[in-house]
């Protein structure tokens, strides 16, 4: 894996910083419930306003780095980023892909590669992520990453309007570089 501020290379996607000319692409793929009704902070139907406010949002993250479209042969297939809302709690690891994309490893090797870039570029300590329990993929997308189960809460879901059950998890600095020891 190559990292640099401006594109992380793996063996098959480039995650670039994301572009106010990616709004229409992002609408066309998370405007999808079967992709919006598993994360927490996403309305459906997702409109050009929400994609509009949601570059809005990154451009007042810390690093505006930390968030990256997933691109496969130059095309825009999904979002990972980490940010947090309060400079005095860990960094949480959010991801999306566009359904045709599912299946393939693209998500696990997008989140790995954040990851690594969270731990060795950006100093963080400690990354969380949650995932909701009737998405067991996305828990195993998490696991491979090396993260780990911290207990279950609930979250509430923009798209559905739903109180789901959830898995918290974390993954540390200290964890994480032994697992890439070996």
């Amino acid at each position: 894996m190559m990292s640099t501020d401006q594109v992380i290379v793996t063996p098959r996607l480039a995650l670039r910083h994301v572009a106010a000319s990616d709004a229409p692409r992002i609408v066309a793929l998370i405007n999808d419930l079967r992709i919006s009704r598993n994360l927490a902070r996403v309305p459906y139907p997702y409109s050009m306003k929400d994609a509009e406010e949601f570059l809005a949002w990154v451009a007042d993250f810390e690093d505006p780095g930390t968030l990256r479209v997933i691109c496969r042969k130059g095309e825009l297939i999904g979002v990972v980023s980490y940010d947090r809302d309060d400079r005095t709690k860990p960094f949480e690891l959010g991801y999306w892909l566009g359904v045709d994309y599912w299946g393939q490893g693209f998500m696990s090797e997008a989140v790995q590669a954040l990851v690594a870039h969270a731990f060795q570029v950006t100093g963080v300590d400690q990354l969380t992520s949650c995932y909701f329990d009737f998405n067991p993929v996305s828990g195993k997308v998490l696991r491979r990453a090396g993260f780990e189960e911290t207990g279950p809460c609930s979250t509430t879901c923009k798209a559905t309007g739903e109180t789901v059950a959830t898995m918290q998890m974390r993954l540390t600095r200290e964890r994480w570089e032994k697992l890439e020891q070996g």
